[in-house]
């Protein structure tokens, strides 16, 4: 999940390519228009807010969107129009969301914000809601509290009369909560009422249920996709919630400083992981796992002396790591020692036989030693997983040096057209992104 990780023009180039291929689904403007948004490329992000609302003017999650994007370019008032169609439609939406804004504003716009919004607005839940945002911001827990008790006494209030209404489509009328209960009142679901469900449970924030719900959709149906995306966004937000709860409750335990570690290992933020890992270290210095951390964020910083010594460590703590040890034969490997290499691949593919990167590498080591007998077994593991042709040429090699020319020919004709279809991919990326682009007013 390229935007989780803070991967913004990697996860627009994918955005983008999804569009390409069905542009009137439902939030892929929305998730492009963020990529961008984060980004910082302001007009390209509105203009995706804007054509999502194209499709759908009910989307709350584009309103407030365009309210964050109004925020970012210091106009407040434009931001509480954003948010009070977000109250318009889904009270229930607006009174849950924690994370508002999600892109970063610093204290002194915050202040400004404040100012000019206490200048021109007489109070209500939209405006309840944007300044409790900027209290926050500016950390003056006493006066966001008190907004968001403000904005907690608006909702009942709309609860109470919303009690009162007879909706015959809470579902479509965005009532969360009734579509949940009615839906889930209902003996037998299809999969699209399922959907339907699940969706209402993540707009209340009941992820866990929401899993549950999007679990049981199965078949190889487009309704079996769109549940499998959602679901895993249920189990990021799990995730998430399980994090959160580990800082507030225990900031300086080792677990959090390994999360944090493998958050910024995630975004390549690797002088920060190290950090994370070493901080960890030094609570529990016999840890295995955390050597192993470690050292991969080490290589992946090429620092590899250091590296190796962590990987080393972790191994004498746990000799069943196969991680470390794919890491340390990938060391030697990139030194041309593959002697050196051979024991550590041949013991992760002992230990995990489905780890495909150590059985390439693996292959590929026995062909550099000319055993390219034991290489093919070790390659064709890893060959379903060969994205650019580079296991199936190791093959060719093998099958060339052992007489196998028909072998031989095949591996080198499929190596030549993932060469190609890869690199035909990636140009797709970076051309559908730059349509995208050429396509913003």
């Amino acid at each position: 999940m390229l935007f989780q990780r803070s991967r913004w023009e990697e996860s627009s180039r994918e955005y983008g390519k999804a569009l390409s291929a069905d542009p009137q689904q439902p939030g892929l403007h929305s998730c492009l228009g963020q990529s961008y948004l984060h980004a910082g490329k302001l007009k390209e992000a509105e203009t995706e807010f804007h054509r999502e609302l194209a499709l759908d003017s009910q989307n709350e999650l584009a309103w407030l969107a365009l309210a964050e994007l109004a925020l970012k370019r210091s106009e407040p008032e434009a931001a509480l129009k954003n948010i009070t169609k977000v109250w318009e439609i889904s009270p229930e939406m607006l009174v849950l969301e924690r994370e508002f804004p999600t892109v970063e504003l610093s204290p002194e716009n915050a202040t400004a914000s404040i100012a000019q919004l206490q200048t021109s607005v007489a109070g209500g839940p939209a405006e309840h809601f944007l300044f409790a945002s900027l209290y926050g911001i500016v950390n003056d827990a006493t006066d966001a509290d008190k907004e968001r008790n403000a904005l907690r006494a608006d909702f009942r209030i709309w609860q109470e009369a919303d009690e009162l209404s007879r909706n015959s489509n809470p579902c479509k009328a965005h009532r969360y909560a009734k579509c949940a209960s009615l839906m889930k009142n209902q003996k037998h679901l299809s999969d699209a009422e399922r959907l339907v469900l699940g969706k209402a449970q993540f707009a209340l924030r009941e992820y866990e249920s929401a899993a549950d719900v999007f679990a049981r959709v199965g078949g190889i149906t487009k309704e079996n996709e769109e549940a499998s995306y959602w679901l895993t966004l249920a189990y990021h937000e799990l995730g998430a919630e399980c994090y959160a709860k580990l800082e507030e409750s225990f900031p300086h335990s080792w677990r959090a400083h390994q999360l944090r570690g493998e958050g910024y290992a995630l975004r390549q933020e690797l002088d920060s992981a190290v950090k994370e890992f070493q901080a960890a270290l030094e609570l529990q210095p016999n840890k295995a796992e955390l050597h192993e951390s470690l050292g991969e964020a080490l290589l992946d910083r090429h620092s590899d002396e250091d590296a190796q010594r962590e990987l080393e460590s972790a191994l004498q703590l746990d000799t069943s790591r196969t991680r470390a040890l794919y890491l340390l034969g990938r060391i030697y490997v990139q030194r041309r020692e593959s002697d050196k290499a051979l024991p550590y691949l041949q013991q992760a593919v002992r230990l995990q036989p489905d780890l495909a990167e150590a059985s390439s590498l693996l292959g590929t080591t026995y062909v550099r030693l000319g055993q390219f007998a034991n290489a093919i077994p070790a390659l064709q593991k890893a060959a379903a997983l060969d994205h650019y042709g580079n296991v199936h040429y190791q093959l060719y090699i093998a099958y060339k040096k052992l007489g196998q020319s028909e072998l031989a020919q095949k591996a080198l004709a499929r190596s030549q057209d993932l060469r190609r279809s890869s690199l035909e991919h990636d140009q797709a990326l970076i051309m559908g992104a730059q349509h995208i682009e050429d396509e913003s007013p």
